[in-house]
């Protein structure tokens, strides 16, 4: 849920653990990073903080600079109507049910805005926002998939000052609007390979780790991999105590993280339970598809 707190506005990520550890989740002008390897779930991992503001009835940007809105938009409708990503289609009747369901509840409070990979500077995602405020759109929660691919306001001739300038603009793009905002980055080929990737994985450059508020590395083993589990190494939490690690499964066909105790969403009571994996209780998941592409 989104909490208001001494500090303002604290936003959950619907893993109760993690949010437990940051202390309810991230807060208002903070910025938060996923961190992974290639096909770790960094794209999983930002709609489910997205997806969890919308079903408390929240309003979500998600600025998309790797896949498209289709794609983006597919993620997302397989995670809320709990049908796997490739059976989309061949379910449209249930995916259309569902996701009518929470569109008619919510509305427009989700806009997915692509940008093509190194077009968009920070500058840029202000000016969306600009329009949007226009259009009496604010956003609770900003999500920018992912920070790496941003140009930068100002260059300076390296990668490593370049991405520190990126990601401390993002930072101050939270500050600016008082909304929590989450990305994601790469870790470096020696964090590919490790059992915990800690704040110096981090991919390019180490200012990232420095400006971000909190840190959270995907990890898992090829046999966790293979069983959907995966832990979430929190490297860094200014929201309370850092370097611990919470164990969820994982739903890679639905785009979606479920704990192992509990689940993500409240199940709202005309809905049926999604089929959960490894024999886990029934995840009560929530969602909807209240799109608009501006």
């Amino acid at each position: 849920a989104r909490l208001m707190g001494e500090d303002g506005i604290v936003m959950a990520t619907g893993i109760p653990d993690l949010d437990g550890f940051m202390n309810g989740g991230l807060k208002s002008g903070q910025l938060g990073i996923w961190m992974g390897g290639t096909g770790s779930g960094k794209s999983i991992a930002l709609p489910q903080c997205a997806r969890r503001a919308v079903a408390q009835g929240y309003n979500v940007v998600h600025y998309t600079l790797e896949l498209n809105e289709v794609e983006t938009a597919a993620r997302y409708d397989a995670a809320f109507s709990t049908v796997p990503i490739h059976e989309l289609n061949e379910q449209i009747a249930k995916v259309d049910s569902k996701l009518s369901f929470w569109n008619a509840k919510f509305g427009n409070s989700l806009i997915i805005k692509e940008y093509p990979t190194g077009s968009a500077s920070v500058a840029t995602l202000r000016q969306h926002l600009i329009s949007l405020k226009a259009i009496n759109f604010v956003p609770d929660l900003v999500v920018v998939d992912y920070g790496d691919l941003l140009k930068p306001l100002t260059t300076y001739n390296d990668e490593y000052s370049d991405l520190g300038a990126i990601f401390r603009d993002l930072r101050g793009l939270a500050g600016e609007l008082k909304v929590p905002l989450w990305t994601a980055t790469q870790v470096n080929r020696s964090g590919i390979n490790q059992e915990v990737a800690d704040v110096d994985s981090i991919g390019d450059s180490f200012k990232k780790a420095q400006i971000a508020d909190v840190i959270i590395a995907i990890c898992a083993s090829k046999e966790e991999l293979a069983s959907n589990i995966l832990r979430l190494f929190i490297a860094k939490n200014r929201n309370g105590p850092p370097k611990i690690q919470v164990k969820i499964r994982s739903a890679y066909d639905r785009m979606c993280f479920y704990d192992p105790f509990g689940a993500p969403f409240p199940a709202p009571p005309t809905m049926a339970a999604a089929t959960p994996p490894l024999g886990l209780p029934p995840a009560k998941t929530t969602g909807c598809s209240p799109r608009a592409k501006t």
